[in-house]
């Protein structure tokens, strides 16, 4: 109402711009990082799902490559905590 009266708003500008910014922007950038979130999640999860597909493959490759995704798969859900956060 207060906005509708004066033409400005006396929630945005005078508490949300100061501390956090537009809250219209906040709150965009809020929902594209959950969905980098959930994005990295199921990268994670596609990336630790080819190991079994691999489990044919055996030799020092095979070690190598099933450590590197794991370790790819485990830092990719780590980042989506970042992200979530």
């Amino acid at each position: 109402m207060f906005e509708q009266l004066f033409g400005w708003s006396l929630l945005n500008d005078l508490i949300y711009k100061p501390f956090a910014g537009d809250w219209r922007v906040v709150d965009g950038a809020s929902t594209a990082w959950s969905y980098v979130d959930k994005a990295l999640v199921a990268i994670g999860e596609n990336d630790s799902a080819v190991l079994p597909a691999l489990s044919e493959w055996t030799g020092d490759g095979s070690e190598a490559c099933n450590a590197f995704i794991t370790a790819l798969s485990g830092a990719t859900i780590a980042l989506s905590y970042a992200a979530g956060t």
